[in-house]
C-alpha cells in the first residue's frame, strides 16, 4: 500500500516509476463495492487470527498485545484509505493460501483494478500472509527480477 501511494505521489511530481511491485498488498475491499461478511477486523478477531497463524506466540501475552495494537492500528489506516489514481503497469504477488478474514478475500487485484490505468499482472506464491517471504523469498524474487530485470 505504501509502495502504491508513494509511485502515485511520484507521478503527481511528474515522475514516472517503472512500475510498482506489491507484495499481498492490503487495499480495503470496501472500494470496490464489494462486503466482506468474514471481514472482521476488531481487536478480538485479530488476536484469534494471531494465535492461529503463529503459533509461537500463543504464550508471549506483552509480545500478542503490541502485536495486536500496531495491527488493528494498521487496519484502521488502511480502511480509511483512498487509492489514487496511478497509470502505469502493476505487478502483483499473493499467497497460495488466502483465508477469509483477509482484506481482499476473492477480489482480483486486490481490488485495485478501478484505480489503475496499465496492466496489472497477478502471481500466486505458495504459502500465506506470513510465509511466502520467509519461505519462498527467492520466488518472489524471481518474479520481481523477470518484470525489471531480464530482457
Amino acid at each position: 500500500t505504501v509502495a502504491y501511494e508513494i509511485a502515485c505521489q511520484l507521478q503527481a511530481e511528474g515522475i514516472n516509476p517503472l512500475g510498482v511491485f506489491l507484495i499481498d498488498p492490503g487495499f480495503n475491499s470496501h472500494l470496490t463495492g464489494k462486503n466482506n461478511k468474514y471481514q472482521d477486523h476488531s481487536e478480538s478477531k485479530i488476536i484469534k487470527i494471531m494465535k492461529r497463524n503463529l503459533s509461537g506466540i500463543k504464550n508471549n501475552a506483552s509480545i500478542l498485545k503490541s502485536m495486536v495494537q500496531n495491527l488493528y492500528t494498521d487496519s484502521q489506516i488502511i480502511n480509511s484509505y483512498m487509492p489514487n489514481r496511478y497509470n502505469g503497469n502493476i505487478v502483483i504477488v499473493r499467497p497460495e493460501e488466502v483465508s477469509l478474514e483477509e482484506r481482499n478475500f476473492g477480489l482480483e487485484y486486490n481490488g485495485l483494478n478501478p484505480f489503475v490505468d496499465g496492466t496489472i499482472v497477478a502471481y500466486r506464491v505458495p504459502g500465506n500472509h506470513m510465509t511466502m517471504i520467509s519461505h519462498y523469498y527467492h520466488k518472489i524474487a524471481s518474479i520481481f527480477n523477470s518484470h525489471y530485470y531480464e530482457t
